[in-house]
């Protein structure tokens, strides 16, 4: 007798509910969907499903990769798409052959054409960014990415290459001396900041380019960023009297413009932002109310309101009013102010404070703040925070005041044993053993 053969089992209706019960074996198996000719799921040892989808054309088997189960696709979706392509085989296209077209043209897209469409077409995504930010991330794009990875492919980068590309960055491998314009240049070092910011930037393209389908998916994805780097400096009381005392000689003597010295008057003074100063425009000014209000797109966090105290407002209204910028150049009075970075190195080597950006006159105005009791929340408040936690770096400051309190306390209770004893015969010796206060605090 022949044995006899066993039946085949009956395919499965691939469902959610089917493929979610599938479970890895020692080896990569395939289960095909009873309804749906060549629509099936292979099942990897690792625990991966990927949908496939299986046809003959002119005589010769192929097999297109639809995606993975439960990351690119539901079992329905991936059905769906497996009929659309039953559909194109049947009207005799050949959907690998579209395929490999794809694929060339996407090989053809380098990382240079994709920041530039980012670039040019980015703005539209992201009607609340700021033209400060974008030009920015222009900068850190072209300074960075470009000479690294603008020449690779765009749908062959890996995480590996961002990563590498970071390194590099952080070791100043991207550090150049570039002109900028007949008298300009650009002074560019790397370093751990410039990769951080670099990399975060080129994350933000990358995504913008998955979600429109130009790669098929963000290779920064899971890339851990470089640990910034603090570089928080405030001002001592006597610091910021020198920066005033040095502003005031170097405009008397013509070596800074009254202009960019009345820029950094006002920066210390309000806490706020280069660029919120830099391109204030008349428009913005409320100096009735003493206050200064930006629009969202000229504000970091939307619609701000910066505070004038006195000092800052008496400046402003002494401005002359030559255009509609506040603080015009001195040549172009339809423009703001330039060449802010070469006035501002020659401030602070005058006045001994080497390495102080411009920014810290934000910090230290929040560090004077602190220091005259402001809580953090109205600190927040005058430095156009959207969140208390960013202020949060401010709370150590006020350690200080606390500890001046303490020692106030100190010296009283030190004058009040000094008193004491002054009334107790003065060969009585102290017989505790311990120091007295006044002792202690060298009295």
């Amino acid at each position: 007798m022949y044995p006899q053969t066993l039946p085949r089992p009956p395919r499965p209706l691939l469902t959610k509910r089917r493929v979610d019960a599938l479970k890895p074996r020692q080896g990569r198996y395939d289960v095909f969907d009873a309804r749906l000719p060549g629509f099936m799921v292979r099942v990897h040892p690792s625990g991966r499903k990927i949908y496939r989808f299986k046809y003959l054309f002119a005589g010769r088997q192929r097999v297109e990769t639809l995606g993975e189960h439960g990351i690119d696709f539901t079992t329905e979706a991936a059905r769906t798409l497996a009929e659309v392509l039953r559909g194109r085989r049947a009207a005799g296209e050949d959907p690998a052959a579209d395929r490999r077209l794809r694929r060339a043209a996407a090989a053809a897209v380098t990382v240079a054409d994709l920041i530039i469409e980012w670039l040019r077409d980015g703005p539209a995504a992201a009607p609340n960014k700021r033209a400060k930010s974008w030009i920015n991330d222009a900068s850190r794009l072209n300074r960075h990415i470009l000479p690294l990875l603008g020449s690779r492919p765009a749908a062959s980068l890996t995480m590996s290459d961002i990563e590498r590309a970071q390194r590099a960055i952080a070791d100043g491998e991207t550090a150049a001396d570039v002109r900028t314009g007949p008298r300009g240049r650009a002074i560019i070092t790397g370093g751990r900041a410039a990769a951080r910011s670099s990399i975060a930037t080129f994350s933000a393209c990358l995504a913008w380019a998955a979600a429109r389908g130009k790669i098929a998916s963000n290779p920064a994805i899971g890339v851990r960023k470089i640990a910034g780097v603090k570089r928080e400096r405030f001002l001592s009381d006597t610091e910021a009297a020198r920066l005033m005392a040095t502003l005031e000689t170097l405009q008397a003597r013509g070596r800074i413009t009254p202009t960019f010295a009345d820029v950094v008057r006002v920066l210390l003074l309000t806490g706020a932002r280069r660029s919120e100063i830099t391109n204030l425009t008349w428009d913005e000014l409320d100096l009735e109310r003493g206050l200064i209000r930006l629009r969202q797109l000229r504000a970091k966090n939307g619609d701000k309101v910066i505070v004038l105290n006195p000092a800052a407002r008496a400046i402003i209204e002494a401005r002359p009013r030559t255009g509609r910028f506040v603080f015009a150049s001195t040549t172009n009075s339809t423009k703001a102010i330039v060449n802010v970075a070469k006035w501002w190195d020659r401030v602070r080597s005058a006045a001994g404070l080497p390495g102080l950006r411009l920014h810290d006159l934000r910090h230290s105005f929040a560090s004077f703040a602190a220091a005259d009791g402001a809580s953090l929340p109205m600190i927040a408040k005058a430095l156009g925070h959207a969140h208390t936690a960013t202020t949060a770096r401010y709370a150590h400051l006020a350690d200080a005041d606390a500890q001046r309190v303490a020692d106030g306390v100190g010296r009283r209770l030190a004058a009040a044993q000094r008193s004491v004893n002054a009334l107790a015969t003065t060969a009585t010796p102290s017989t505790s053993g311990h120091p007295t206060v006044s002792q202690s605090l060298g009295s």
